[in-house]
């Protein structure tokens, strides 16, 4: 019940900032900047989201292994193709992860409270690169820390993450390498947002304000539903926080949207041909 509670906070959130993503933006100077798109550096962002989402599949894949439940290659990225179907396209349902321990727990017999454990411990590794890229990125556009602070948040986050996580979950075996794919997860992603810049024709003294715009919306999508509406309201905030257009910064947001959908939709066929799986 708490978790269905979640997701319809989370689908009011994203159409909250949906509403004042539209009550700002000028959507005639928007689509002047989306129907002008690279579409050579859009497919280079696709396939470095592609391997991101690739790398998160092989790191629960090892979570998986390490609590003695093995899953082959090939079998965990489709279902993880799978859950992301589900977290982007059905709002309101059960969620990619409940997806995926549910098949695992049917075919496996697995108990659901470890498959949960697996889950959330990829989730909370995922979280920790992010926060700590985030201090490392961060040039002092938005939190004026001075280069000691952010260094010692960079590496003194990891550090801490490590002793929580092996205290709640036993991970001393695999987190740096988790952690160390966690990391290669958000820097594709990354690469895939510089060339949405490029696509854009966004110019490259605003790359590292948006990139630290973009990991901040990434850490912001928890409240929201796949993180839309907040991705989009904070990047379209950053044009005027930038002194720049901000249906030029918007369409950065709407681009990567746009991108994970599309990527997402091919989870379809594994809800269709679910024994494929």
């Amino acid at each position: 019940m708490r978790k269905k509670l979640f997701k319809w906070f989370q689908i009011l959130i994203s159409l909250l900032f949906v509403y004042l993503f539209l009550n700002k933006i000028k959507l005639g100077d928007l689509s002047t900047y989306l129907i002008n798109i690279k579409w050579n550096y859009v497919l280079i962002s696709m396939l470095l989201y592609i391997v991101s989402q690739l790398i998160s599949s092989i790191r629960l894949r090892v979570i998986l292994n390490h609590f003695s439940l093995p899953i082959l290659f090939s079998t965990c990225n489709k279902l993880y193709l799978l859950g992301m179907f589900y977290n982007f396209f059905l709002p309101g349902g059960i969620g990619g992860d409940a997806v995926i321990a549910l098949i695992l727990k049917k075919k496996y017999s697995w108990k659901l409270k470890s498959l949960a454990k697996c889950l959330i411990l990829a989730r909370l590794i995922g979280l920790t690169a992010l926060v700590s890229i985030i201090f490392i990125i961060e040039q002092g556009q938005f939190f004026f820390f001075n280069d000691i602070t952010r260094i010692l948040f960079f590496f003194s986050i990891p550090i801490v993450s490590f002793y929580v996580l092996n205290y709640f979950f036993k991970t001393e075996k695999i987190y740096l390498k988790t952690l160390f794919m966690s990391y290669a997860v958000q820097f594709f992603q990354l690469f895939c947002v510089f060339f949405i810049l490029k696509a854009l024709s966004i110019p490259l003294t605003l790359t590292l304000s948006l990139l630290t715009i973009f990991l901040l919306s990434a850490l912001a999508s928890v409240v929201s539903f796949a993180g839309i509406g907040v991705r989009e309201y904070l990047f379209m905030l950053s044009g005027d926080y930038l002194n720049t257009s901000v249906e030029m910064t918007a369409s950065v947001g709407i681009t990567f949207t746009l991108i994970a959908a599309i990527i997402s939709f091919f989870g379809l066929y594994y809800v269709v041909f679910q024994k494929k799986i």
